[in-house]
């Protein structure tokens, strides 16, 4: 599809796209030295978006060598209940995992886990979200760590001495006691291509463009007028509103929701 036709939710431009449009609103014709930093400003016009059509949950199969696994690039925050599941390389081909000791299971797990089984143990295979729960390691950045060698969440029973990982520079690190081939990890990640760069969407291409003006004639302010740089920042002020508007507005499923609640008010 043209990329001038594209506004949905989902779509996304390029950043050599948005490049073409500020180049001809700033009558730059040809190709010049300054594109590379015109490029540098649209992608902090991105970062400053903060908009959830700038960040994608992500899934991902991390290597553990060292007792140590390196973040995938855009890494945000972690998601989910339990963000980090542990394998070896046989669970990940066969999509079984031994799930913790645990004595109940109504608070603590997803609605959207499958017993295989009726009892849980320690030999209990179970599904989720079709893998093998796996092992989960006790995360040293949370601020509910015991210190005793087990999880501060009623119902789980991890063996003693747990595995236990906490994260320093963008890096994983696993106590001695890991013997685990990989961690899939669930993740709020960047929205970025299969070379790195961070993706735009669609709806925000004229609010980034404004942004991208906006700075380049501050930077300039002794060739343009003040009132067409305060034009251009109220322009991008009101851009990033519309942008995360966008990004916020409910789903199908929180349609239902809302309906249920109304409905059940009446």
């Amino acid at each position: 599809m043209n990329q001038l036709a594209r506004q949905g939710i989902y779509e996304t431009v390029s950043s050599d796209f948005v490049l073409s449009g500020v180049k001809m609103r700033l009558g730059l014709k040809d190709s010049t030295t300054e594109d590379i930093y015109l490029l540098d400003i649209i992608n902090r016009g991105i970062k400053r978006l903060r908009s959830l059509g700038t960040m994608i949950p992500a899934q991902a199969d991390v290597p553990i060598e060292n007792f140590k696994a390196v973040l995938p690039d855009g890494f945000i925050r972690f998601t989910k209940t339990f963000p980090i599941r542990l394998f070896n390389a046989n669970q990940l081909a066969t999509g079984n995992g031994l799930f913790v000791t645990q004595s109940s299971t109504e608070e603590i797990l997803p609605n959207n886990l499958n017993q295989s089984t009726s009892t849980l143990g320690v030999a209990t295979q179970s599904v989720f979200n079709g893998m093998g729960i796996g092992t989960i390691p006790v995360f040293l950045n949370g601020a509910f760590y015991d210190g005793l060698g087990g999880l501060a969440i009623e119902g789980i029973d991890m063996a003693s001495p747990a595995i236990t990982v906490n994260i320093v520079n963008n890096i994983m690190y696993f106590s001695s006691n890991c013997d685990f081939a990989y961690a899939k990890i669930s993740y709020l990640s960047g929205n970025i291509d299969e070379d790195g760069y961070l993706l735009i969407p669609a709806y925000a291409e004229e609010a980034l463009t404004e942004f991208v003006l906006y700075t380049y004639k501050m930077d300039n302010a002794d060739k343009y007028p003040a009132y067409v740089i305060q034009m251009h920042q109220d322009a991008w002020k009101r851009g990033k509103a519309h942008c995360k508007a966008i990004a916020a507005m409910p789903q199908s499923e929180d349609y239902q929701y809302i309906n249920h609640r109304i409905n059940s008010l009446i």
